[in-house]
């Protein structure tokens, strides 16, 4: 799950910034943002949703 979380997240950066960016070049916490926003936009998303993208990235969410 982590590893298809991960390859989301990736692609979805390298869409928004039109391949100009990879998530590699990101700190985390902004890798995080740009996916949530790509995948959800300013919708609302669940709390297991965004879990599940910060253990692919790397970034320990707490509530």
């Amino acid at each position: 799950m982590n590893e298809a979380s991960r390859v989301v997240a990736e692609s979805k950066i390298e869409e928004i910034t039109q391949g100009n960016i990879s998530v590699t070049d990101l700190d985390s916490e902004t890798a995080m943002a740009l996916t949530l926003y790509e995948i959800w936009g300013l919708g609302e998303f669940s709390f297991d949703e965004a879990l599940n993208i910060s253990k692919s990235l790397n970034i320990s969410l707490e509530n």
